[in-house]
């Protein structure tokens, strides 16, 4: 069977626009049932179809252009901080290590970008903004402030340490 809805919908760094969402089921699959004991996993689709009904618009939001430097928490923080960030319309996260993060953090799979773009991307969707921040990871605090990188990173930016 299927299933049809109309949403807005979103294209990273593109627009957004009305959309119709048909969700393909399995035929021996029961949407509405419960998984025993009312706990677990509901089916999933076999698979979603997205079909705009009218073209990409601007979604009107202005072009963020607020800068957030971040000490990397704990990588279970940063999941739930990450569409907070998206929220507020940041538009170049950068996250570094600094004298108290641990190591380790940095080798978390929740650091590899394509990770850091979904939870970035859960909060664009409830913003219904559909731009990105730019992602930049930086392993040493005191070196990208008392270097030359911050300038790279962000042009015209001066740093007082």
């Amino acid at each position: 069977g299927e299933d049809k809805f109309n949403f807005t919908c979103g294209v990273v760094d593109e627009g957004i626009g009305d959309a119709e969402v048909t969700l393909q089921w399995e035929a021996d699959v029961d949407r509405a049932k419960k998984p025993p004991g009312g706990r677990g996993r509901r089916p999933k689709p076999k698979s979603v179809e997205v079909l705009f009904t009218s073209p990409l618009r601007d979604s009107g939001l202005p072009r963020p252009r607020k800068h957030l430097l971040l000490a990397i928490p704990r990588p279970s923080q940063l999941e739930r901080l990450l569409p907070r960030v998206a929220q507020m319309g940041v538009g170049h996260l950068i996250l570094c290590g600094a004298s108290k993060v641990d190591a380790n953090y940095f080798r978390s799979h929740v650091m590899e970008l394509q990770y850091l773009r979904k939870f970035l991307g859960l909060g664009l969707a409830g913003a219904e903004d559909p731009m990105m921040p730019k992602i930049t990871v930086e392993a040493d605090l005191q070196e990208l402030l008392e270097g030359k990188r911050l300038q790279q990173i962000i042009p015209g930016a001066v740093s007082r340490v």
